[in-house]
């Protein structure tokens, strides 16, 4: 018996004791149901811009969609796509649109904030230590802002000022 610690039981019988358990578990679609359907799939369930799928009639939503190369596996997409297609279905197409959405964990040894780059953005990463982690910026050629990774207390101050200069170059760009 473990008095401390856990106690686990694989799938094929085998019993494993430890003192810690440690799980990343990554987000990955199950995409046998649409590929059933017909529908194309990539890494996601490929949908337009009104989330319907290449099945006329067929819509999808959530963390199984790729729309535009990108999956958005996290609620502030989820709930923008859910506006979206509640006025599809009722009869008034629209199509989802997304503003810059950074991931924050907010895990109090070391809040993490994160902006992809868009796909196809070409540019490179400038990296700056800071007193308990880093700040990192993808910058184009011209210099402008495009993504970025803040790692720590310190360097979370810096986000809605990083934020605005990426949504100042998405402007320029669009």
């Amino acid at each position: 018996s473990v008095e401390q610690g856990y106690r686990l039981i694989l799938a094929d019988g085998q019993c494993l004791e430890a003192d810690l358990v440690l799980s990343a578990v990554g987000l990955r679609p199950n995409l046998s149901l649409a590929e059933t359907a017909g529908a194309s799939v990539g890494r996601g369930i490929q949908v337009d811009a009104q989330l319907q799928c290449s099945q006329p009639g067929i819509y999808a939503l959530g963390d199984c969609i790729e729309i535009d190369g990108q999956l958005l596996p996290y609620l502030a997409p989820i709930n923008r796509g859910i506006q979206a297609l509640c006025k599809t279905l009722l009869g008034q197409p629209t199509a989802v649109s997304y503003p810059l959405m950074p991931v924050t964990v907010k895990t109090p040894a070391a809040p993490l904030c994160l902006l992809p780059p868009a796909v196809g953005v070409t540019g490179g990463w400038r990296c700056t230590a800071t007193d308990d982690g880093l700040s990192a910026g993808f910058y184009d050629a011209e210099g402008a802002l495009h993504g970025f990774v803040l790692l720590g207390r310190h360097a979370q101050q810096q986000r809605n000022a990083w934020l605005q200069s990426c949504q100042n170059a998405q402007r320029a760009v669009a």
